[in-house]
């Protein structure tokens, strides 16, 4: 039989994928994968469906070129398939890739898999994206989780958190705080038209992701129907896939004033973004998660210059309140009131987008992967 040929990579990515109507959802890793490829990196990729079943695939990328390397079909799903994972991807890796790479895992579960791989010259970074201590209902499987996940903490030469409380509960578990470092989940500024805030228009709102039918809902609906009445062109944009919920904005009186883009290329939900007046972001659906999560919605919001209002739920809206950029609105009410008072106050919207803007510099993903990777070249290989 004929040997399979194996290459040689600056990188390994490995993460579960989401697939929506066929079509893999991006995630934080994929910006990450961007700068690599932009930056002149060999990038290959592992890919599991999350929760799941489908194929394990092994991609090799170089600038806009991608060729696939080795595809498996695993059986079964959850922690049978999770387990699978564990016993094929050294053997998927070790079969077509030769050489030092550094290692970048999505999760806890993608660093288990990985282990094997890591010897002196291979170093592993954790990615913890969505850190939550109840990932499962089932008690067994969570202790197993937590305890992927501390090793995944001990093993890392490098973890890059991205919310502030989840780097400090890294910093906690690891006992190395000098290995964690911040890198949350903000977009390349460079990315997103620049439009002044003069030609933006705060009663032009948007909202990125999906409805749910719960707090968000009642509180975006409520709003809008008590802004109907004074502000005429009050108008919402929903950017993403999930339920319409027509039925609840058309009880409210407002449904002819929102429109639904549903899924868009990142590009053009950029463009989107950037031409909107104000951002939505209300969360509040699970408690644990929120505590840790870093909101994607919220950071991209700031990149395209838009103030934001939402719950106080998530690290990242707290953040953006202190530097003046986030307001909070926890009822239909409290929202009404906030996008009433940028309507009435231009100098005030004026403010708000400069601190959003100046906020989305400082954590511009390009910036702080250059530093991050700067100082994992300057670093020694453990022994």
């Amino acid at each position: 039989m004929k040997k399979s040929r194996r290459w040689s990579c600056d990188f390994l990515c490995l993460a579960h994928r989401l697939e929506t109507k066929g079509a893999v959802k991006p995630g934080g890793i994929d910006l990450i994968v961007d700068y690599l490829l932009k930056r002149g990196q060999r990038v290959a990729m592992l890919e599991n469906p999350l929760n799941g079943r489908g194929e394990t695939r092994l991609l090799l990328r170089e600038g806009e070129a991608s060729r696939t390397l080795a595809r498996r079909r695993l059986p079964g799903a959850g922690p049978m398939r999770w387990f699978l994972e564990t016993l094929v991807t050294p053997n998927l890796v070790n079969g077509h890739l030769q050489g030092d790479f550094t290692v970048i895992c999505a999760d806890p579960l993608n660093f288990a898999a990985a282990g094997p791989l890591l010897h002196p010259g291979r170093r592993g970074i954790l990615l913890v994206v969505d850190y939550t201590p109840r990932r499962f209902e089932a008690r067994w499987l969570n202790a197993a989780y937590q305890r992927t996940f501390r090793s995944a903490l001990g093993k890392a030469a490098q973890v890059w958190a991205a919310s502030a409380p989840a780097a400090e509960l890294c910093r906690e578990l690891t006992g190395e705080p000098q290995k964690v470092f911040w890198l949350p989940n903000s977009p390349f500024l460079a990315d997103f038209p620049r439009v002044s805030p003069g030609q933006r228009d705060p009663a032009d709102l948007v909202l990125v992701g999906h409805l749910n039918a719960s707090t968000d809902l009642e509180t975006v609906a409520g709003g809008m129907a008590a802004l109907a009445g004074n502000v005429p062109r009050i108008n919402l944009t929903v950017i993403g896939p999930g339920v319409r919920r027509e039925e609840a904005f058309a009880e409210a009186g407002v449904g002819d004033r929102v429109r639904y883009l549903g899924q868009l290329a990142r590009s053009e939900a950029r463009v989107a973004m950037s031409r909107a007046g104000l951002g939505l972001a209300f969360y509040g659906g699970d408690p644990d998660l929120d505590a840790y999560r870093d909101s994607l919605k919220i950071r991209e919001y700031a990149a395209a210059g838009l103030p934001i209002i939402g719950d106080g739920i998530t690290p990242t809206a707290r953040e953006g309140r202190r530097v003046g950029a986030c307001f909070p609105a926890e009822t239909p009410e409290e929202m009404a009131k906030t996008v009433k008072n940028f309507l009435d106050d231009p100098d005030l919207y004026r403010e708000a987008s400069e601190n959003a803007l100046a906020w989305a510099r400082e954590m511009d993903k390009e910036r702080i992967l250059s530093g991050l990777l700067a100082q994992l070249e300057e670093s020694p290989c453990a022994e």
